[in-house]
Formats: structure tokens, C-alpha cells, sequence
């Protein structure tokens, strides 16, 4: 396991089950590709261009069950 610093939130680009080598982390975005345009909306997702209202499709731990998630609300800063 990769121990990460508070406040982080982990991008997993690729398989949402990998998540599970990371901890202590305070949110997640599973991106599942690593393509430029996926990569780009990622990044407006983090800064709040636009709202999110993703879940997990699997478990990655007991922290973070099949089907968790959190919604956030677009703050339009770069969109």
C-alpha cells in the first residue's frame, strides 16, 4: 500500500480496482483511461469547471464500497 498525505485525492486512470493500493486518501476520481481528452476533463472536474456525481462500480475497500461516491457542485471556474 502507498501511504498518501492528507487531503490528497488519488486519479486512477485505468481500473477503479487498483484504488485499493492506495490509503488515507479523502476522495477519488476513476478516470479509467488515460487518454489526453479524459486526462483534460479530469483536470476541470478537479477545479470545478463542471459537477460530478459519480459512484464506485466496485469495492475497493471497506472505506469504500461498491456504489460510493460523493457529488460536488461546478464552481464554473474554467469552463
Amino acid at each position: 500500500l502507498y501511504p498518501v498525505r492528507q487531503k490528497t485525492i488519488v486519479v486512477q486512470f485505468g481500473d477503479p480496482k487498483q484504488l485499493f493500493f492506495f490509503q488515507d486518501f479523502v476522495a477519488a476520481v476513476a478516470a479509467y483511461t488515460a487518454d489526453p481528452w479524459q486526462q483534460q476533463l479530469t483536470a476541470q472536474l478537479l477545479f470545478g469547471a463542471f459537477e460530478s456525481r459519480g459512484k464506485l462500480p466496485v469495492a475497493v475497500s471497506a472505506r469504500w464500497p461498491e456504489g460510493s461516491g460523493a457529488a460536488t457542485h461546478a464552481l464554473q471556474r474554467l469552463a
